[in-house]
């Protein structure tokens, strides 16, 4: 475990990155930190956290868990996309959005498991947690009508209950 004692990636004031990729060539394995990724403040927006394995080793099978959280969104970060990354084996949750944290999107990700979506790699606490005012995020399907497997996001295995919403509104 080669992490860092704070976080492995941050998108603070920042907006438009891509953290990761479509592609496995693009991946990013980010493990053994305080927080895996971290996008927070205001202007953190439109960014995309893709294709990364989080909290997993190399392999994609074995637990190397951030500290705290795979994914966290704090104190206003607006339209972020959270798409196709394994984010397992955190000390808390998987992925939470707090404070301010609004129109996001968390689709494709297998939260709680290894790289294939079979083998349980939880999370300590929650797979996703909304909470303090995190408002109108999109979590799975779009909402179409369609079962598009793109969307849907696979959360099992956790220590704390699969998705969290409290204290926010128009969450999806």
């Amino acid at each position: 475990a080669l992490g860092n004692h704070g976080y492995g990636m941050v998108a603070s004031y920042a907006s438009g990155n891509l953290i990761g990729g479509p592609d496995a060539v693009d991946r990013n394995v980010i493990s053994a930190n305080l927080t895996g990724v971290l996008v927070n403040q205001p202007g953190a927006d439109n960014n995309v956290v893709q294709g990364n394995w989080i909290g997993v080793d190399a392999t994609g099978a074995g637990l190397l868990g951030n500290v705290e959280h795979g994914v966290q969104l704090w104190f206003a970060p607006h339209d972020n996309s959270i798409l196709e990354n394994v984010i397992s084996g955190n000390g808390n949750c998987g992925i939470e959005g707090r404070t301010g944290a609004t129109g996001n999107l968390v689709q494709g990700n297998l939260i709680g498991t290894d790289k294939h979506g079979t083998g349980t790699i939880g999370n300590a606490g929650a797979g996703i947690k909304i909470l303090n005012g995190a408002s109108s995020n999109l979590i799975g399907s779009n909402g179409d009508g369609t079962s598009d497997p793109l969307e849907r996001n696979v959360i099992a295995g956790n220590a704390g209950d699969g998705v969290v919403i409290r204290a926010s509104n128009n969450n999806t």
